[in-house]
């Protein structure tokens, strides 16, 4: 497992809420993938995850989310969302902005925790009854020809 990056601050009572950690998670899916998420745990204790996965890239994410980390405990929430721009041409490039992703879908899961209300609702309420999916099969498939692609989407379609 790769190391987590965790800063903390202190759980003194405060006004408004206060971002108390920031830390990087790695979960190995298998030989070709891992996942890689942020934690953003609130003063109150509220607790949110978001995704953040370039698969080869963790240590890379793992400095940014450090970074990060350095910057937003301790803050305010609503003064850390400041620090959470994305820009595509900015310096940190591909890996800053996927780990600034992260902490902002975290900050947000976690402000909706701590409000009570699933995301859904936090972000002004549901849009649509169904979302499209898609099941990429592209990491299981060994064979890479045009029939071991068909066989790998036979297998899919039968789980």
């Amino acid at each position: 497992m790769f190391p987590v990056a965790t800063v903390s601050a202190s759980r003194a009572p405060v006004n408004a809420m206060r971002i108390a950690a920031v830390t990087f998670h790695v979960l190995n899916v298998n030989a070709r993938t891992n996942w890689s998420f942020v934690r953003v745990e609130l003063d109150g204790g509220a607790v949110g995850t978001g995704e953040a996965s370039l698969n080869g890239y963790e240590p890379l994410l793992d400095a940014c989310v450090r970074a990060l980390a350095a910057t937003l405990v301790g803050t305010e929430v609503e003064a850390g969302w400041r620090h959470l721009v994305t820009r595509p041409h900015a310096p940190g490039g591909l890996a800053q902005n996927a780990a600034k992703s992260a902490v902002a879908q975290a900050l947000a899961d976690a402000e909706a925790r701590a409000a009570g209300v699933s995301l859904t609702q936090w972000l002004g309420g549901a849009r649509r009854v169904r979302v499209p999916v898609y099941a990429n099969i592209n990491r299981a498939t060994v064979d890479r020809s045009p029939d071991g692609c068909a066989r790998a989407s036979a297998r899919s379609r039968a789980e």
